[in-house]
């Protein structure tokens, strides 16, 4: 089985196709501008936002293909050429739950404007929403900037008054559903990604600063570099065994320890 991952050298991306990779029944391509990807997989140098560098790609010897890095309309209206023609079993676009909150400005505008275009078309897709994705490895380290703003004792930036309750989901939780929705017989729906478990700013740091047992890193609200918005962010719980909170905080915290200063600087 053939699967393509445009994407794939990154967060999300690498962890599905390390993921994928565990099935060895399962041949992974990622298609990326850096040309990197996990060992296992075939590497395809390119730029999607490129004709010729598409043309590079023989989609029609997919059977499913994950999207991981489309973000505007233009973008899609220059792969949907490929992805129309070669018709595959399934397309999963990665999309965000930000779709439709004004707050999140262009990005969730042309998110929505990209699902809208993937509507029209006959392909049959899966359009994944995820909330705020946290876990190890993240180029954004949400979680790891509160951790090491508490382990410093150094401010803690909070966007607004940070009262409004949000959601977050790890990244092995929206790994797992794409790869259930990947092959799974359902199609043309739109799913959002979410723990449900609603926490303020405030709260999300007092719980993080429990954990780590210490009442250091002062807060200062409403600053522009906070990790979340300040904006209602919050969905029912995608399934049963969805990680909360704590039960992320042991493994990453224990990844952020090693990774911090080679990763982020800290």
């Amino acid at each position: 089985m053939n699967i393509l991952v445009l994407g794939g050298n990154r967060f999300m991306g690498a962890a599905l196709t390390e993921q994928l990779l565990l099935d060895t029944s399962f041949n992974i391509t990622v298609f990326n501008r850096k040309g990197t990807g996990p060992k296992g997989v075939n590497i395809i140098k390119g730029d999607r936002n490129n004709l010729d560098d598409l043309n590079k790609v023989d989609f029609k010897s997919y059977d499913y293909i994950v999207d991981m890095c489309l973000f505007k309309p233009e973008q899609f209206e220059l792969f949907k050429p490929f992805l129309e023609s070669c018709n595959p079993k399934k397309y999963v676009f990665i999309s965000s739950a930000a779709v439709g909150i004004e707050a999140f400005g262009d990005y969730a505008n042309e998110k929505k404007e990209v699902e809208d275009l993937i509507k029209l078309t006959n392909i049959k897709y899966e359009i994944i929403r995820p909330v705020y994705v946290v876990g190890e490895n993240s180029h954004r380290p949400r979680l790891g900037y509160y951790i090491n703003q508490i382990q410093t004792s150094s401010p803690i930036s909070v966007s607004g008054e940070g009262t409004e309750p949000i959601n977050l989901v790890h990244v092995s939780d929206v790994v797992n559903l794409i790869i259930d929705n990947l092959f799974s017989s359902p199609k043309y729906s739109t799913i959002i990604v979410s723990n449900g478990q609603p926490l303020t700013q405030i709260e999300l740091i007092n719980r993080i600063k429990a954990f780590l047992g210490s009442n250091n890193g002062s807060i200062e609200l409403n600053k522009d570099d906070s990790p979340f918005l300040n904006e209602k962010f919050t969905f029912k719980q995608t399934h049963s065994d969805i990680l909360d909170l704590e039960s992320m905080l042991p493994k990453y915290i224990e990844w952020f320890e090693i990774n911090k200063q080679e990763k982020y600087g800290y």
